[in-house]
């Protein structure tokens, strides 16, 4: 087990060290939620309803912080391990790539849950954002959309030999 955390707290500090996945992954989405804010207000989506533009814009938003780090962070930190080789090294020492592979998955998961968390902060705090419907569905889609963006991204990852490669698969 603390095998796993050391390596877990490795590679989120390589994760944050590398710029593209936070600022994509996390300062968009906020940003981005900033301004729909701003621009929306208390509009609704017609004159019968009862729904903010601003109430259907969130969950979008939220996807997009975890289509950033499934589609774009995991790829390009897999396919950058194969190309340097690192995953060949882990072969030979007494952690498998396969784990390295699983916390790869688990830091990336952390920022996109990091980014959601941001975004509802947001939205709550400054903008009086009330969830339409259960919180706990939100939840449980929000976790099976997880695992359907990232088993895509590991099938990028996988058919990627580096990271140009990945770049044009986006």
């Amino acid at each position: 087990m603390r095998k796993l955390s050391t390596l877990y707290f490795i590679e989120l500090k390589l994760v944050i060290r590398e710029i593209s996945g936070v600022l994509f992954g996390v300062v968009i989405p906020v940003g981005l939620i900033f301004l729909l804010g701003a621009l929306y207000g208390d509009k609704t989506i017609s004159d019968t309803s009862n729904i903010t533009m601003f109430q259907q814009a969130v969950p979008g938003v939220i996807t997009i912080g975890l289509c950033a780090s499934g589609l774009m962070g995991l790829p390009l930190a897999i396919a950058n391990y194969r190309d340097k080789r690192i995953l060949r090294r882990y072969q030979v020492t007494p952690t498998s790539p396969l784990i390295l592979l699983f916390v790869q998955v688990f830091v990336q998961a952390t920022i996109a849950i990091i980014s959601a968390a941001l975004v509802l902060a947001v939205a709550f705090i400054f903008f009086g954002y009330s969830m339409i419907g259960s919180p706990l569905a939100f939840i449980g889609i929000y976790i099976l959309l997880l695992l359907s963006i990232f088993s895509i991204g590991m099938l990028i990852a996988s058919v990627s030999n580096n990271v140009n490669t990945v770049y044009m698969a986006e």
